[in-house]
């Protein structure tokens, strides 16, 4: 599935803030599996799209599960629901692979 709405920081396009856990970064083909927090939504998207790897260490990709600022275009993210304020919300963490990678 491709990460429609998830774009490399640009100043042409308006982005907000956003929490996401990205794991399974694969090295053939740079892309990596997120968990959009505040979405509720597991997406596989270009590694590069929700972070820059320049400056940042080689082992970086190797760690099992990473936390890197990114953003959503709002204007194409109107299908992805909100998540209510002050609303307690059950999170579920389920494995995506047999190494135990989350």
């Amino acid at each position: 599935m491709a990460a429609e709405g998830i774009h490399p920081f640009s100043r042409k396009h308006s982005f907000c803030d956003e929490r996401a856990l990205a794991s399974q970064f694969s090295t053939e083909d740079e892309t990596c599996s997120t968990f959009l927090v505040d979405y509720g939504q597991h997406v596989v998207c270009d590694s590069f799209a929700i972070y820059d790897l320049c400056g940042q260490p080689s082992n970086v990709l190797k760690i099992p599960v990473a936390a890197f600022k990114f953003g959503v275009i709002k204007e194409q993210s109107q299908s992805l629901q909100n998540l209510e304020v002050d609303k307690e919300y059950i999170v579920c963490i389920t494995t995506f692979a047999d190494n135990g990678v989350y």
